[in-house]
């Protein structure tokens, strides 16, 4: 079975080469002088492109509270002064 589709394939090969072909030497054959023929061809060219770059992605801030130093990560840039979230907790139960 796989012989018969590869024969079959083979002559399909073949008959579209010699299809072709012969319809070239036709086409030439017929284009005189003051006749043109068109002909279709495919060119391709491969490049490679690299390239490299540098972004921020974010800052690592450190800021002052109350004489304690804490550190950050912002994704904007913080200028001279941020503004910070405080949360007070009692630190004994009555």
């Amino acid at each position: 079975m796989g012989n018969n589709n590869d024969a079959r394939n083979g002559g399909i090969l073949v008959g579209s080469v010699l299809g072709g072909s012969i319809g070239r030497d036709i086409g030439r054959k017929t284009a005189g002088p003051g006749h043109h023929y068109y002909t279709t061809e495919e060119r391709c060219q491969t490049y490679q492109d690299y390239h490299e770059e540098e972004r921020i992605t974010g800052y690592h801030v450190g800021y002052k509270y109350h004489g304690n130093i804490y550190h950050t990560r912002m994704q904007e840039h913080p200028g001279k002064r941020i503004k910070v979230r405080v949360t007070v907790t009692p630190l004994e139960r009555y």
